[in-house]
């Protein structure tokens, strides 16, 4: 694939990286204007502008979300989307970091679909916790240096409080961050704790109750009471500047909401927190509902739900972790895969919905959901049940990641990645793909 990338833009710990006149970062490769770049805890910038985490390409300019930093290209208009045409990018994560790769943006218009030609393609490594070197060297490769997005949907770090993990972490996802936008989600690794808001509370962040973790990357979460989407906003929500020496609990911000969306070319991507309540009557599951109800499927008709905690593994044969109210949604909405991690292994269902496989279709050719778990990146794997649920179409416990590429509004394919020495390639594991007419026909 080819590598899309010129100089490159730093993912620091603090402090600004600047590039003047450079195509920067994790730059999608323009024909006619400008590029992107994705900071961490400080700047990345290039050439005299703004950029939040997204962009509404016109004649050629493009960008992406930042992380916890400020992240420039130039002649972009800034919000919490990627509005792009013809050939654009996108990505799809797990319990780990989703990379999207093998696109070209050239002189991009509004529309985001081309039914015939190359749209975008994703890569997702699956990272539950950590990120193994080989793996990021495999997810580098498999892109040929040229992802545009990555999703790293939980379970970061595991620092659990241990700030040096933090450090050792981002300077193992370095080669990845520095080069594409670095979306995360939190997991419970981050963000679970009790008595501190979050749906479960058992103590896995080991107190960092999401602190480290929203401090690090800023995503485009949108304004309190965060139950309607902001994706066409002129910009995402401001984030609370944290101080330890402050009197009092920490206030509570649209970063620790953590659910936000964003559509990029052809696909839409909903992140959720499920860290966070989600049942019928909390604001998240509004959220979703308003979200995926306000999808535009002529201009998006690709629709990807990621989370951490996963709705269905291994052989559970209903919903997870407090998502049953959830499901129903998402089968409403025609949402064509959902992505989970925490669970270390990887796993694709078949069209799922109250946990029996869907052979029907609609004239537009869907049936249900896909549920896929990417969690097999980073920490000690799990072991696969001994019996699978009937659902279950494929499952490996082994290190690896996948990657998920739109080639266009009809064809979407998912490679699942097994894991390598460095001195050797990754090796193909399975491959899932998903065919769809275009337009989509109501039901």
């Amino acid at each position: 694939m080819a590598r899309m990338f010129g100089a490159t833009s730093a993912f620091g710990a603090a402090g600004a990286t600047t590039a003047s006149n450079t195509k920067v970062g994790a730059q999608i490769d323009t024909d006619g204007g400008a590029t992107s770049a994705v900071g961490a805890a400080g700047a990345t910038t290039a050439s005299n502008t703004k950029v939040g985490a997204q962009i509404d390409t016109g004649a050629g300019a493009t960008s992406a979300g930042g992380a916890a930093g400020d992240t420039t290209a130039s002649n972009t208009k800034v919000g919490a989307q990627i509005d792009t045409g013809g050939g654009a990018t996108s990505a799809v994560g797990a319990a780990g970091a989703t990379t999207a790769s093998n696109t070209k943006v050239g002189a991009q218009r509004k529309l985001g679909v081309n039914p015939a030609g190359a749209d975008t393609g994703v890569g997702s490594l699956g990272a539950a916790g950590g990120v193994r070197a080989n793996t990021a060297v495999g997810v580098e490769a498999d892109t040929g240096g040229g992802a545009d997005l990555l999703f790293h949907v939980g379970d970061l770090s595991y620092a659990t409080g241990h700030e040096a993990e933090w450090d050792r972490f981002m300077e193992q996802i370095e080669p990845l961050s520095a080069r594409l936008p670095y979306l995360t989600a939190q997991g419970n690794h981050e963000r679970d704790y009790p008595s501190s808001g979050s749906a479960i509370g058992v103590g896995d962040s080991g107190g960092e109750c999401g602190v480290p973790t929203q401090s690090r990357f800023h995503m485009p979460t949108c304004e309190r009471p965060n139950t309607q989407p902001c994706v066409s906003s002129p910009r995402p929500a401001s984030h609370v500047e944290l101080s330890i020496d402050a009197p009092g609990p920490v206030p509570a911000s649209p970063a620790d909401d953590g659910w936000y969306s964003l559509s990029q070319a052809s696909c839409h991507f909903l992140v959720l927190n499920t860290e966070m309540p989600s049942s019928n009557g909390s604001r998240q599951f509004s959220f979703v509902e308003a979200d995926l109800a306000a999808v535009d499927r002529r201009l998006t008709p690709w629709v990807v739900v990621l989370g951490h905690r996963q709705m269905y593994s291994g052989d559970a044969m209903t919903p997870q972790n407090g998502l049953a109210d959830l499901e129903p949604l998402l089968f409403r909405y025609h949402v064509d895969l959902a992505v989970w991690g925490h669970m270390h292994y990887a796993q694709a269902s078949c069209p799922l919905y109250h946990g029996r496989c869907v052979t029907h279709t609609d004239a537009a050719g869907y049936d249900a959901p896909i549920h896929l778990v990417v969690g097999n990146a980073g920490q000690p794997l799990d072991p696969l049940p001994v019996s699978l649920a009937p659902w279950s179409r494929w499952a490996e416990s082994s290190w690896g990641f996948a990657h998920l590429r739109i080639a266009n509004a009809t064809h979407l394919d998912v490679d699942f990645w097994r894991d390598a020495p460095l001195d050797r390639d990754a090796t193909l594991a399975h491959t899932l793909r998903l065919t769809r007419s275009f337009p989509r026909v109501e039901t």
